[in-house]
């Protein structure tokens, strides 16, 4: 297991030294967030050196702040500053999209009389899931529903997969309502868009990510519940297509060569790796909603085959999951 690994790790004569970096946030069961600590106590009774350095959250948001360019001075930094920290207990991500939310507002009051009001504002979301949905809601229609699909593809996602996503028609939402024939080049437009507004970025030439797991969630959270399993399951069967030989294999190497990127062998491999795993899953959430004997059958046979390269990875707990 993962711990058995670490033990090894911790434990071996043959390393210098071992840094392992772990997050969990405020709200993460106590159980979890607490493993490892009991772990590593454990780990110092069989004589390991163990030094335990916690980093609380940013305690001083001063250095997201800069006076010159927000026409602030010392007094007026120090407060607004000061409340970001109060208000965020340290979350970065919530303290720079917050800090953004209220320049909005407020970009061209030079008076800055608002800086001395922050704690009676009610309008101010309390939250970053409040803050997230704001910035959701306030997207385009077509780029909002677009990216609420591609969260249904995961926190990453590539474009083939997104581009043939947009042409399902298993959600009534603003993308369905557009005529096919436009989708793809909106869908560009909304891309471009999502990057400026700091919500993706580009991962190579492969794709794109949420550029934090929250964003991801908030969106995905703003699937309809009725709609979830079903738009689950046909991307999942559109992926599955693209796995098929007799379909020319997105994620092969020739494929690849086609949209001209550059990847290593074992770069490809792990994509292939990843794509499988990413389409099982997908399947996996809409396993109910099969109706099909052969495509239950198919099913399981793909669940086995991503559970042997789990194990492989030494991925234990995900080989149980694909297994059961």
């Amino acid at each position: 297991s993962t711990l058995d690994l670490l033990r090894s790790l911790a434990t071996s004569d043959n390393m210098r030294g071992l840094l392992l970096i772990c997050t969990y946030r405020s709200n993460d069961e106590g159980t979890k967030r607490n493993m490892l600590v009991d772990y590593f106590m454990q780990l110092k009774t069989e004589g390991a050196c163990v030094t335990n350095i916690k980093v609380k959250g940013l305690s001083d948001m001063r250095g997201l702040i800069c006076p010159s360019e927000l026409i602030l001075n010392d007094e007026e930094a120090a407060i607004l500053a000061s409340f970001l920290e109060t208000h965020t207990d340290g979350n970065t991500i919530f303290a720079v999209r917050l800090l953004v939310y209220l320049l909005q507002d407020h970009e061209f009051d030079v008076t800055n009389e608002w800086i001395y009001e922050l704690d009676k504002m009610s309008s101010i979301p309390q939250t970053l899931n409040e803050l997230l949905t704001i910035e959701i809601n306030a997207l385009p229609p077509f780029t909002r529903d677009a990216l609420i699909r591609a969260s249904c593809i995961g926190c990453y996602f590539d474009m083939l997969i997104m581009k043939t996503s947009l042409l399902l028609a298993c959600i009534d939402d603003e993308v369905t309502k557009q005529a096919s024939f436009r989708r793809q080049t909106s869908l560009s437009d909304a891309i471009s868009l999502a990057i400026d507004m700091n919500i993706v970025e580009e991962v190579g030439k492969l794709g794109y990510r949420f550029v934090h797991d929250s964003l991801w969630k908030a969106f995905y959270n703003m699937v309809p519940d009725e709609s979830r399993g079903l738009l689950h399951l046909e991307i999942g069967r559109v992926m599955k297509k693209r796995l098929q030989p007799s379909r020319r294999q997105v994620p092969s190497g020739a494929s690849m060569r086609n949209l001209n990127v550059g990847v290593s062998d074992q770069e490809m491999n792990s994509f292939v790796n990843q794509y499988l795993f990413s389409t099982v899953d997908q399947l996996n959430r809409g396993k109910d909603l099969i109706t099909s004997q052969s495509e239950v059958v198919e099913l399981f046979m793909m669940n086995v085959k991503a559970a042997k390269l789990a194990a492989l990875n030494s991925s234990w707990l995900t080989c149980r999951q694909y297994l059961e």
